[in-house]
């Protein structure tokens, strides 16, 4: 799920650990273990984006946050895009969530979701941020590199980020090849059905 393909495009493969998916459990879209987490704060309407993939289909119904530090009146969404088949990137929104509080530090806010995950399909999870709330993020080590700025470039990117307004509608995605930053990246929870 992460190389370069030299054309300016992100392929994605599928990952190298298979994750158990039995009811309750909770997962997020970190690829790798061995990395604590970090903290990521947001920015007002920033959409941050990592791919995940998983090879047997799972059904969600609930998505959830980590703010550990919150802003006033801040609010994130879950977004889900699905992926193109010929270059990977994020094409068309699957999943909006209702805001999901970040005001308060320390706190995990959820959403009930109906959300099949289907095997062998790539995907792209992430926020959208109304303000600067700080949220649990995946650690630039466990996050799936997705490719680099360019020839030269000595960083792997680590997730897609672009602004559009917050709580607009977000139908489809516009990419851009400025849009891959290297950085922790916000993480989301899902809860097995």
């Amino acid at each position: 799920m992460g190389s370069y393909n030299g054309r300016g495009r992100y392929s994605l493969l599928a990952p190298t650990t298979l994750k158990p998916t039995p009811t309750g459990q909770w997962l997020t879209q970190q690829i790798l273990s061995g990395s604590a987490s970090g903290v990521i704060a947001g920015a007002a309407n920033r959409l941050s984006l990592v791919p995940y993939y998983t090879p047997r289909p799972i059904s969600v119904d609930t998505f959830a946050v980590n703010v550990t530090t919150g802003v006033a009146s801040a609010n994130v969404r879950v977004i889900i895009y699905s992926a193109s088949p010929s270059t990977g990137i994020p094409v068309t929104k699957l999943y909006e969530s209702a805001n999901l509080d970040a005001a308060t530090s320390s706190t995990f806010p959820s959403v009930a979701a109906a959300f099949r995950f289907a095997a062998n399909t790539p995907y792209w999870v992430g926020v959208h941020h109304s303000s600067t709330a700080t949220l649990r993020g995946i650690a630039i080590a466990a996050c799936q590199p997705i490719g680099l700025a360019s020839a030269t470039g000595t960083t792997e990117n680590t997730e897609l980020r672009t602004t559009p307004t917050f709580g607009s509608a977000l139908t489809t995605y516009s990419y851009a090849s400025s849009n891959g930053a290297s950085s922790i990246a916000p993480m989301v929870y899902f809860k097995v059905a």
